[in-house]
């Protein structure tokens, strides 16, 4: 009988966040645990987002990246956002809500952008 070894190689991404305050304040700025496993991903570009939980498009809020500025862009504009080199990330990320949008329940997720 023969053994045939076969390595099935698929691409996982996988990114999470915790230690994310139960509430904010519409001008407080927080920090929250990230994690980006992907040690085969080139460049990313990590950003925080609020939505409202009747959607999942339509988000809002500031991260704070690289350069030390507050960014609150469209995806379209990526570049702006935290960079990473390549591989995955753990850190820490910080985050503000936008104060110019209504306040009330909102839901809290880390998008992963990559250079197009």
């Amino acid at each position: 009988m023969k053994w045939w070894r076969t390595t099935v190689s698929t691409l996982a991404i996988a990114v999470s966040v915790s230690n994310i305050p139960s509430t904010i304040n519409v001008d407080q700025e927080f920090s929250a645990d990230i994690n980006l496993d992907c040690t085969t991903c080139g460049t990313s570009y990590l950003r925080g987002v609020f939505f409202y939980p009747e959607t999942s498009y339509d988000y809002l809020g500031f991260t704070l990246n690289n350069g030390n500025e507050w960014i609150n862009l469209s995806s379209s504009n990526c570049g702006s956002y935290y960079k990473i080199e390549s591989g995955g990330f753990e850190g820490k990320l910080n985050f503000k809500f936008d104060a110019e949008k209504p306040t009330g329940p909102y839901y809290f997720r880390i998008l992963r952008y990559t250079p197009s």
